[in-house]
């Protein structure tokens, strides 16, 4: 079977879609399928190693890596369709795979079209719902009539989390067949720290700086919780000077560590020596993140509209920070860090149950998809 998977976002590039294209597209690769990808470019941006073939188009206006903009979107559309019909089309695809509506999906249905091909979307939660954007299709006319008919002429759109589909269905009227899986992760740096006594509580987020993040809310927490507490924060984006002025600002500065972009190897070391992963996002369609946090035993403190939650448990997994209620997230963290038994039970729970998403259990969902 040969498959050709448009992503417009590839490791560095972008953000969690990116990820989690490389980590379905490496999983099916292992399993025999051949897979192109076609992606775009950032200045002399050298992409993540992987098992795929990838081929990359210009995005012209781009600014960052965190982020793209309409100007990049439709020259990723312009520059594929160029690629595809003077280098991929003697390739002869069994399946075109979209990953995020827009563009991705514009791309894969024109495709789709000419070459009378399956297309199947994998939606992922800002093509859909972004309650920190005004231009979300969710709330933009246009943008929802586009994503609709994209939707509406694609063959199968996998979900990776019940939460998603559920807005999907809220404000998009698509027939097309929908089914929900999570995103598979192969765990390869499972490092499980010792019991240990805390004396300072160490908290970690990893997420690009993006008003959707709500990082803001993690250092209001810090500020409260005390000097006991420190916050590292991985990550880059446009919000990053503004966050970094908040901390000055409630004089915490010296408890945070603003680590920028850094190495997996570095992220991995990062996130082992912390205690607590916290995730404040308005909405996240899954939340990689937190299978990463999981991978090496952290307890979790996240805001309920998480995707990854349908496959987990309140208080087994993590504990729900509530939206707005800065007190009631302070109390509930210090409440949690109290007992050691406490710490240690969740890092155990969740340090097994990463089993949950490993590929092996997950890669017959996919391929029933694509071959229906």
């Amino acid at each position: 079977m040969r498959i050709l998977i448009l992503n417009y976002e590839f490791p560095p590039i972008g953000g969690g879609g990116g990820v989690a294209t490389k980590i379905i597209g490496e999983m099916l690769v292992e399993h025999g399928v051949d897979i192109d990808l076609l992606t775009s470019s950032f200045q002399n941006t050298k992409l993540s190693k992987s098992t795929l073939n990838i081929y990359q188009v210009p995005a012209f206006g781009r600014k960052s890596l965190q982020t793209s903009n309409s100007i990049s979107m439709f020259s990723y559309i312009l520059f594929g369709l160029i690629k595809y019909f003077m280098v991929l089309r003697k390739n002869e695809y069994d399946c075109i795979y979209s990953h995020f509506a827009i563009p991705s999906g514009v791309l894969g249905t024109i495709i789709s079209k000419v070459t009378k091909r399956r297309h199947i979307i994998n939606i992922y939660g800002g093509d859909i719902y972004d309650p920190s954007k005004k231009s979300s299709p969710h709330r933009n006319k246009f943008f929802n009539i586009v994503v609709t008919n994209i939707l509406n002429n694609c063959n199968y759109i996998i979900s990776d989390s019940k939460d998603l589909l559920a807005r999907l269905r809220s404000y998009y009227r698509v027939s097309t067949k929908q089914i929900a899986f999570p995103i598979p992760y192969a765990s390869k740096n499972r490092i499980q720290t010792a019991n240990k006594k805390l004396v300072k509580y160490k908290l970690i987020t990893v997420s690009r700086l993006v008003s959707r993040k709500r990082v803001e809310i993690q250092i209001k927490l810090l500020k409260q919780l005390g000097k006991e507490y420190s916050l590292t924060i991985i990550g880059n984006g446009p919000e990053k000077d503004n966050l970094f002025g908040l901390a000055q600002k409630l004089n915490i500065i010296e408890n945070v560590d603003f680590v920028g972009h850094v190495s997996d190897k570095r992220k991995y070391a990062l996130l082992n020596s912390s205690d607590m992963f916290l995730l404040t996002s308005s909405h996240e369609g899954f939340g990689i993140v937190i299978q990463e946090a999981m991978e090496h035993g952290l307890a979790l403190a996240v805001t309920q509209n998480v995707g990854i939650l349908d496959f987990l448990k309140i208080n087994e997994n993590y504990i729900q920070l509530t939206d707005n209620n800065l007190d009631s997230n302070v109390a509930q963290i210090k409440k949690f860090f109290r007992s050691n038994e406490n710490i240690q039970k969740m890092s155990k729970q969740n340090f097994k149950d990463i089993q949950l998403f490993s590929p092996d259990q997950l890669i017959n969902k996919y391929m029933k998809v694509l071959h229906e």
